[in-house]
């Protein structure tokens, strides 16, 4: 159709013009050699990638040491919910050791309208029996359960989290997201915070659990963004790497390095450009999922944008990662850039 409308207009200025047929038609096979060699030079559009949609949260229901626990019949109250596995050498204790203590700073009626949830994602060995003996000295409302993996997969996936129990000579390896997730009073998943955090971050947490809105509130929502470009050659993990764009230079730094799991990370984009500013950076595992991560940047000086973030617990020896700087121009067009960084265990 592009091409009828261009050898139209194209036929029509011939006319009026020349008139004679000849030249008519001489003109005519130029228009066509013409709009053919546009085309053929036309610069390719810019591919669209797509992006995960930021989780919402869900109702959770599950089978646990004390009977079923549906987060539904807790409306009204506070859940704190967190995922891991019995034979978790460090980070799942250290959890389960916080919100213990959380409980025990809380007055008695509030203790009273608390559950906390520990859910196992490797339901092989951690069977009901098992968790019934690991929790028995554990407050009532404590819950340990575990169900499916297909359950379990739907789960995690409406909190972003993602877990992943791999078999290497007969030994379980297991990664898992290590957030605690806080549903407040009205049933809205209102925080997602680390691992480590304190007993007194917990309860503040919990104090502000009903004023602060749902979380899915305050992720960025990211349709699909125009790839501007990517370095594929570089790993951030272990040197500074750059994309220049349209004489846009985009540097990504990250600290400290090497990169390991379940380290806080700083990460750090320089950059010279004024068409693009950078507002977030995507974290995805590239031979493992490893859920939903995408913190927002801020900007420290001019020309310095920061975000800060812990990635997953992941027993690989070393595990591939993609980094999607995500940007925006004056207008709200949004963009990216692609990294590739390995971590090491």
């Amino acid at each position: 159709m592009q091409a009828l409308l261009f050898l139209k207009r194209c036929f029509t200025v011939t006319v009026t013009k020349h008139g004679p047929f000849i030249l008519l038609t001489i003109t005519l096979i130029i228009c066509i050699a013409t709009y053919f060699f546009r085309r053929q030079n036309q610069p390719s559009p810019k591919p669209l990638i797509s992006m995960a949609a930021a989780p919402a949260g869900g109702n959770v229901k599950i089978q646990t040491n004390r009977g079923e626990f549906d987060s539904e019949k807790w409306r009204g109250k506070k859940v704190f919910l967190y995922f891991g596995f019995l034979n978790c050498p460090h980070i799942c204790p250290l959890t389960r050791l916080n919100l213990q203590r959380m409980l025990s700073l809380l007055p008695e009626n509030e203790r009273r309208n608390t559950a906390v949830v520990f859910i196992s994602i490797d339901p092989e060995r951690d069977t009901p029996a098992a968790l019934a003996k690991n929790f028995k000295s554990t407050p009532e409302n404590f819950f340990a359960g575990t169900a499916s993996v297909t359950e379990l997969r739907e789960i995690t996936k409406s909190f972003g989290a993602a877990f992943s129990v791999t078999k290497i000579d007969g030994t379980p390896y297991v990664e898992h997201s290590s957030l605690i997730y806080v549903i407040n009073s009205k049933g809205e998943w209102a925080h997602a915070l680390q691992y480590d955090s304190t007993p007194q971050d917990l309860v503040a947490a919990f104090n502000n659990a009903d004023t602060v809105g749902p979380v899915n509130k305050r992720f960025l929502q990211v349709k699909a963004p125009q790839l501007l470009g990517k370095n594929s050659q570089c790993d951030a993990g272990l040197e500074n790497c750059e994309i220049t764009v349209d004489g846009n230079k985009f540097q990504l730094r990250i600290s400290p390095s090497p990169i390991k799991t379940q380290v806080p990370l700083v990460i750090d984009v320089f950059t010279d450009s004024k068409n693009y500013v950078p507002h977030a950076i995507d974290f995805e595992g590239t031979n493992l999922n490893m859920g939903y991560i995408r913190p927002q940047t801020e900007k420290t000086s001019e020309g310095r944008f920061q975000a800060k973030v812990n990635l997953p617990i992941c027993e690989l020896e070393k595990m591939k990662w993609k980094a999607t700087l995500l940007l925006t121009d004056d207008v709200g067009n949004e963009y990216a850039l692609l990294f590739h960084f390995n971590t090491v265990k």
